[in-house]
């Protein structure tokens, strides 16, 4: 999966990530139980998506 983010200024941050989902089954069927999302790389501007850490000082990559 791709997220795609663009910001007011033309900026843009792609996230391309996996999910996974844990299901349980309830009397009224399936439902999903917990979602979790691995983050393959990302591109562009990290100052477009507030919920991204500054990888620059913690030795991560981002490519532009």
């Amino acid at each position: 999966m791709v997220i795609w983010r663009r910001d007011e200024r033309g900026g843009a941050f792609d996230t391309h990530c996996l999910y996974f989902f844990e299901v349980a089954k309830a009397e009224d069927g399936w439902h999903i139980s917990a979602i979790t999302q691995k983050v393959l790389w990302n591109d562009g501007d990290p100052t477009v998506h507030a919920g991204v850490p500054d990888v620059t000082s913690a030795g991560g990559r981002v490519s532009a």
